[in-house]
């Protein structure tokens, strides 16, 4: 117990995304009941863990792995959440003039910082999306990293 009426706070910490997010809720003082902050807590950390779940590159079972994956063969449709954010990337790096660039993962593959590397990767390639399909297409070396995003 913390000295005078103020209870431990509630800590929770879960690792995602490459990062770990740690959670620190004070109770005491009729701020909060201590179960009350804790299922929140989980609560907010089961979003990150969903999230981690659809967006990690490093995560072989997320939807941006099997993304990177097949949308080299032909396009993949994508539920709204993930190709709006595609989509704001994407004006984003047109009005960086290429600066930011989600398609930069088979760049970062070709200089170590992934595992894998791949033979004449790293010159780099795009994301294409397609509103009217709402889907994704990879050309060239591209690959989809959101780390840029996705945890901000």
């Amino acid at each position: 117990m913390c000295s005078g009426d103020f209870p431990e706070p509630v800590r929770l910490a879960l690792g995602a995304m490459g990062a770990r997010f740690e959670l620190v809720i004070p109770c005491g003082q009729g701020l909060c009941d201590p179960r009350t902050a804790r299922a929140a807590g989980e609560e907010a950390l089961s979003i990150v863990s969903e999230w981690h779940d659809r967006l990690s590159a490093f995560d072989p079972g997320s939807l941006v792995s099997r993304l990177n994956g097949e949308a080299r063969e032909a396009p993949v449709r994508v539920d709204p959440e993930l190709f709006g954010l595609l989509e704001e990337a994407e004006r984003i790096r047109v009005r960086s003039e290429g600066a930011f660039d989600v398609a930069v993962g088979g760049v970062m593959r070709s200089h170590g910082f992934r595992p894998g590397a791949r033979t004449g990767a790293g010159r780099g390639g795009r994301v294409v999306i397609e509103p009217e399909a709402r889907s994704v297409r990879l050309l060239g070396d591209a690959e989809i990293d959101l780390g840029g995003v996705a945890k901000g």
